[in-house]
């Protein structure tokens, strides 16, 4: 099976594992979950409570981390990333350092 589809299947597994109606796999704690995700998608519609707050400030602190990863999640670009980096003579010149074609001009302002 190929790298790219893993992610999909992963998504897919937590999905319905999430939404499973069955009292099993801590029912209640997805029940809970699930309510404050959507007080959390419908905020202006309900009056905010702690657990509202703190799901939100958590969610919105991984957008960074969560960001950042996404160029990678191509394992064609970031297998090309790497073999430029690791089968040439030197990383800093793979990348183009010290290269006058890959110079950014600097204009004064």
């Amino acid at each position: 099976m190929d790298m790219i589809y893993w992610p999909a299947i992963y998504i897919s597994l937590a999905s319905v594992l999430l939404l499973n109606p069955l009292h099993m796999c801590y029912y209640h704690t997805r029940m809970w979950l699930l309510g404050v995700l959507w007080r959390l998608c419908f905020s202006g519609l309900y009056p905010v409570e702690f657990k509202d707050f703190w799901l939100g400030d958590l969610l919105c602190s991984q957008t960074y981390a969560l960001g950042v990863g996404f160029d990678h999640s191509d394992p064609v670009i970031y297998t090309d990333r790497l073999s430029r980096i690791f089968h040439s003579s030197s990383a800093f010149t793979s990348m183009g350092g010290n290269s006058r074609r890959n110079a950014i001009p600097i204009t004064p302002v």
